[in-house]
């Protein structure tokens, strides 16, 4: 089973690794058809699955459709849904990003079909859709991820810059790394010449080793910085990291900033994601006597707090998500359910990975067991009917 690719992955990416900015789309696994494996699917507000648990890999609706992966022809390929499972976009594209302001980037496979029809220039490289399927910026891209703020974040030649609605440049490519823009703001990441990058990502968090992230305005300009690590602006703050001593020998990491780069929200906390919907989900900790003199910081657990600072649902869970459509993912004991704005337990955990609601839908990924003579339904479903 892959890495829980909801929370993002580790990897030493080197000069190509614009995919940080968005979690990124993992290759699935292939699984021995006699075993049970794990699909994602989509419940509603209630926890019943509304979308059959059948793809390799799930993300949340946006703009009517969502972003799922299946196999076809012996191939992993993304394609988009609509609410009811019914395939909206065919599975033809190799990676794909969210819908937003209308259009959602894929990439093109290295070969078959869609390279025969577009030619072989477009073979592996990344361009824009709209709704219908149809093209609008054309694939010659190395990187692209979703359009925020009316630009989006795209490589040429290992540097990566922003362009807007017709494919131009409005930033040019000079960056080793850049992120969504939100509230005007944009993290970008400029390699300090140590070695090679290695980098980490939770899709609103970002760490890097091997250079620095500052905050540029829309004219590409550093409005402040730089940070060990950073995360997205929402609701008119963002996550910010300082030295890299602490949350290693020191505690009180993460804090958060105004889009001035002033902290409103002072480092205090081990681990965090970005604000959302008024609240933050963050990680606390403590320091633990290990003998004589000795002392060891301990992360402990996750609660929210809101856009002041204050504790407002209690640390008690062993990992935590944004809020979305009201509700939270949050993990107890290896699973994963989801709470209201008041921290009560609404759908109990009992999912495998998980991601936020969006259109009152959230995809989950539940173990399913292999289809056998009048037997298809999953292993979730099983048990609840015992």
């Amino acid at each position: 089973m892959r890495k829980h690719s909801r929370n993002g992955l580790a990897g030493i990416l080197g000069i190509c690794a614009l995919s940080i900015c968005q979690t990124p789309f993992l290759d699935s696994p292939a699984y021995a058809e006699d075993k049970a494996e794990y699909l994602f699917g989509f419940i509603d507000k209630t926890g019943k699955i509304v979308v059959a648990p059948e793809y390799e890999d799930a993300r949340p609706f946006s703009e009517g459709l969502a972003m799922v992966q299946k196999k076809v022809d012996g191939n992993y390929r993304y394609g988009f849904i609509d609410h009811e499972g019914k395939t909206g976009i065919e599975f033809k594209y190799a990676e794909a990003g969210p819908f937003s302001e209308g259009l959602a980037p894929v990439k093109v496979p290295d070969s078959g079909s869609l390279v025969d029809e577009l030619g072989g220039s477009a073979a592996g490289k990344w361009g824009f859709i709209d709704k219908t399927g149809k093209f609008v910026i054309a694939p010659k891209f190395q990187e692209a991820r979703s359009f925020s703020d009316g630009l989006a974040a795209v490589a040429e030649e290992n540097r990566y810059g922003y362009v807007d609605k017709t494919g131009n440049f409005v930033i040019k490519p000079k960056f080793d790394l850049a992120c969504p823009f939100v509230n005007g703001r944009a993290a970008i990441m400029t390699n300090d010449g140590t070695g090679m990058l290695s980098i980490q990502s939770r899709g609103d968090i970002y760490r890097v080793s091997g250079g620095k992230w500052t905050y540029i305005n829309k004219s590409g300009e550093v409005e402040f910085g730089p940070f060990e690590a950073c995360g997205v602006f929402n609701d008119g703050m963002s996550p910010v990291a300082l030295g890299p001593n602490q949350g290693k020998f020191l505690p009180n990491k993460w804090g958060f900033v105004d889009t001035k780069g002033k902290f409103v929200i002072k480092p205090n906390f081990n681990n965090v994601h970005a604000l959302s919907e008024g609240k933050a989900a963050v990680q606390t900790g403590t320091w633990k006597n290990m003998g004589i003199g000795i002392k060891s910081w301990i992360p402990g657990k996750w609660g929210y707090v809101n856009s002041k600072g204050k504790q407002i649902i209690e640390s008690k869970f062993d990992g935590a998500d944004p809020f979305s459509d009201g509700m939270a993912s949050v993990m107890i004991d290896h699973k994963w359910g989801y709470i209201d704005t008041a921290g009560n337990m609404v759908i109990q955990p009992q999912y495998k990975a998980s991601w936020g609601f969006s259109e009152n839908l959230a995809p989950v990924q539940v173990c399913v067991e292999p289809k056998s003579e009048g037997k298809t339904e999953s292993a979730s479903e099983a048990e609840d009917s015992d």
